[in-house]
């Protein structure tokens, strides 16, 4: 018989054994029948039924209707696509990102959108240049969401619904005069976001800094990423505004295809 875990008091023992019931899957065991699993585990028939059932019911497993066999289940391949994206995401995008950087000459971020904040995955300076200029982020950090770039870039393709949710309901702090703090008027931005594809952060964040932020798009055409281009605002302000648009839109879009995205097929 499997031993319980007594060594956590948080572990809930139902969905230890339906995970233990999900790792029986191998691929030499790519399709079995309630009886092969129950024997494999030495689970109560019964337990392991309900479990299958619950399983199946959330898209975990399916069951063959003919052989009464089952078998891993679309939101498997679905939560294993999500993990392949963000373990190789960091090194698919740093070539590109490192392009952009020393072509522009400004700090490229690439971040996610975790727990209502954005985590900044990689920070890249150029190569080619000497930079002084301080900055608040930190790969492996995180960075508000309502006036960082990629914050907004990333709340612009999220419905109404799921930005009132990550934003949540104590009041926008402002950590510069230009930090938008109106929720009326950051809805506004982020639906103008949307339209025009990019993020703009006019100092929100941290004083003389600017950025423009273009989503990055996974298997599935969701925005799941941000690429910042960040730079000192005076430098900025003198470059020529087609350039940039152009280096980064390409970036993003080259990442973008190496996720999988169909969008610019």
């Amino acid at each position: 018989m499997t031993s319980e875990n007594k060594s956590n008091p948080y572990i809930i023992q139902s969905v230890e054994k339906a995970l233990k019931v999900l790792k029986t899957f191998d691929i030499n065991n790519l399709e079995q029948s309630l009886k092969e699993i129950t024997d494999r585990l030495e689970y109560n028939k019964s337990n392991v039924l309900r479990i299958m059932e619950t399983l199946k019911e959330e898209g975990f497993v399916v069951e063959d209707a003919a052989s009464k066999k089952y078998k891993l289940g679309i939101e498997l391949f679905h939560l294993g696509n999500c993990v392949f994206d963000s373990m190789s995401i960091k090194k698919i995008a740093a070539p590109y990102m490192q392009e952009a950087s020393n072509t522009l000459g400004v700090v490229t971020h690439i971040g996610s959108l975790e727990n209502k904040k954005v985590i900044v995955i990689d920070k890249l300076w150029p190569t080619n240049k000497s930079y002084s200029i301080r900055m608040f982020s930190e790969i492996g950090g995180s960075v508000p969401v309502h006036c960082t770039g990629i914050g907004k870039v990333l709340l612009a393709y999220k419905s109404t619904e799921e930005r009132s949710n990550i934003l949540g309901n104590t009041p926008l702090k402002a950590y510069t005069d230009h930090t938008i703090t109106d929720r009326k008027k950051l809805s506004d931005e982020l639906d103008k976001t949307r339209l025009r594809g990019y993020a703009q952060n006019n100092m929100e964040h941290e004083n003389y800094i600017k950025c423009i932020t273009y989503p990055i798009f996974n298997y599935e055409n969701k925005a799941m990423y941000g690429l910042s281009f960040t730079g000192l605002a005076q430098l900025m302000d003198e470059m020529d505004p087609e350039v940039i648009h152009r280096i980064a839109k390409e970036t993003a879009t080259a990442i973008s295809k190496e996720l999988g995205s169909s969008l610019f097929d």
